[in-house]
């Protein structure tokens, strides 16, 4: 289980949250869940866990601020409220508080770059393929400039069947010195299994989601309409995590747990 868990913090680094109004654009994510009857915001989210790689025990609270129906601030209990900006067409463009900047740019419909600016500490880039609707490739630069000057890059292919994101093979490398990317010659899959259940998620609007998917701890399993309920990695030993929930009458989890591990989701 501690490799499992090593290996999402590897590639989903957890950094402050962000959070949005409702999805305009959740119909061909959420093909075979059932609609609700009546539109939900999600209101916080209340995780503690224990990190495996450090057994310290994590904590995190965001509760979210809308006018009407759309989100104007968050704010986590460890951290100063943030601020989401929107364009022209009601997408979210901006994403800031005084630690660092988030910028989104579109191509069409989707959102095609993504770029995280820490100042002093850190900008990354992740630039976006789609299959029609959904992500199937992020390519990611990360520029570290404290505590030693370096250049990660890394590639996540993601697989579907459904709504729901299955499988993530994630490449990584280091740039060196000539501009080239020394690639790791090891592979990381993840393969994920899901309820019929409506995922939270769904609630946020969908470049927001594909946000999260490269930052948060499940990242990948965000791009999914349902709930997951494993997560297996390879390479070596396959091994399985299993997720436990607790759902309300409209089917939206209310509770996820696993061995040191618990999250509950508060709506409006």
């Amino acid at each position: 289980m501690k490799k499992i868990f090593g290996i999402l913090s590897l590639i989903f680094s957890m950094v402050i949250l962000f959070s949005c109004e409702p999805s305009r654009e959740d119909g061909d994510l959420l093909l075979g869940i059932k609609d609700p009857e009546q539109p939900r915001l999600l209101k916080k989210i209340v995780s503690n866990w224990k990190d495996q790689g450090t057994n310290e025990q994590k904590v995190s609270e965001i509760t979210y601020t809308y006018n009407e129906n759309k989100l104007i601030s968050y704010e986590d209990i460890f951290a100063e409220p943030t601020l989401v900006m929107y364009n022209s067409d009601n997408k979210i463009s901006e994403l800031s508080n005084t630690n660092q900047t988030v910028t989104f740019q579109y191509e069409a419909e989707n959102v095609s770059k993504i770029t995280i600016v820490i100042p002093n500490i850190s900008t990354t880039t992740t630039s976006y393929t789609y299959s029609a609707s959904q992500v199937v490739k992020a390519k990611k630069d990360q520029q570290y400039f404290l505590p030693i000057p370096k250049k990660t890059y890394s590639e996540t292919s993601y697989e579907y069947t459904g709504p729901n994101m299955t499988k993530a093979t994630l490449k990584t490398g280091t740039y060196l010195a000539n501009g080239n990317v020394e690639m790791n010659p090891e592979d990381q899959i993840l393969t994920f299994t899901y309820a019929r259940k409506r995922s939270p998620y769904t609630l946020l609007p969908k470049e927001f989601v594909v946000y999260l998917a490269g930052i948060d701890r499940f990242g990948p399993a965000l791009l999914s309409a349902g709930t997951f309920t494993k997560v297996s990695t390879e390479p070596g030993t396959i091994e399985d995590v299993n997720f436990i929930y607790v759902y309300d009458n409209a089917d939206y989890p209310t509770q996820r747990n696993k061995t040191d591990d618990e999250t509950k989701f508060e709506y409006k």
